[in-house]
C-alpha cells in the first residue's frame, strides 16, 4: 500500500488495475493478460507444433509468431485466458470468472516472454506487445480497435558517439598506480 499511495501522490490521476483486466473504451473492450501462456502451452505439448504450411524455411520469428496464433486461438476458442490443466496451473475457483474471455474481445493483449506478434482470429485482434529492449513494440489504437506493430530504431551514428563519450570518462576516471619516486608507500591515486 505505501507504493501505491506514492504513487497517488505522484500521479493523481493513475488507474491501477488487477492482473488480468477488460478495459472497456468508448465501445471498445480490450483484455490485458500478463501470463507466460505460450510457454505453459509448448511444455503441454504431446507434439511439436506443426509448421507454417506455406513455409519450407522459416526463421525463429516467423515461427513465434505462427505459435502465436495457435495460442490466440487456443485462448479465444476456450473463452479463458488459462487453457491448461489445473494439475499445471491452480485456480482459485471465486476468482475464475476474471480469467474469462466471453463475450470475445476487440483486442486481446497477450503479454508475456516471447518475442512480440501479432494475430487476428475470428473478430478479435490479438497482442504480444514483446520488450521495449528489443526495439519493437505493440500498440493498440482504440479509435479504429487495431493493434500495430512499431518498431524503435537507434541512429547508428548517436550510438557510436555515445560510446566515445563513455570511453573518455573512463579514461579521465581511471586509477593508475603512482611511481615509486613520487609515493614511497606504492599506493593508488585517481588520477584526473
Amino acid at each position: 500500500a505505501p507504493l501505491v499511495e506514492g504513487l497517488k501522490q505522484i500521479v493523481p490521476n493513475v488507474i491501477l488495475a488487477s492482473n488480468p483486466c477488460r478495459i472497456r473504451f468508448r465501445g471498445s473492450d480490450l483484455v490485458i493478460c500478463r501470463a507466460d501462456i505460450q510457454q505453459k502451452l509448448r511444455g503441454l505439448c504431446i507434439l511439436p507444433p506443426p509448421m507454417p504450411p506455406q513455409q519450407t524455411q522459416d526463421t525463429p520469428a516467423e515461427h513465434a509468431s505462427f505459435f502465436f496464433d495457435q495460442t490466440c486461438s487456443t485462448v479465444i476458442q476456450e473463452s479463458h485466458l488459462c487453457p491448461v490443466p489445473l494439475e499445471y496451473q491452480p485456480i482459485t475457483w471465486e476468482y475464475d470468472h476474471a480469467l474469462y474471455v466471453y463475450p470475445n474481445p476487440h483486442g486481446l493483449i497477450l503479454a508475456d516472454s516471447e518475442p512480440a506478434a501479432r494475430s487476428i482470429f475470428d473478430t478479435c485482434d490479438c497482442l504480444n506487445p514483446g520488450s521495449l529492449s528489443t526495439g519493437t513494440f505493440g500498440a493498440w489504437n482504440p479509435s479504429t480497435r487495431e493493434m500495430e506493430m512499431c518498431d524503435v530504431h537507434i541512429e547508428e551514428d548517436e550510438d557510436e558517439d555515445d560510446e566515445e563519450e563513455i570511453q573518455e570518462e573512463k579514461e579521465d576516471h581511471e586509477i593508475k598506480p603512482v611511481d615509486e619516486v613520487d609515493n614511497p608507500q606504492g599506493s593508488i591515486q585517481e588520477v584526473e
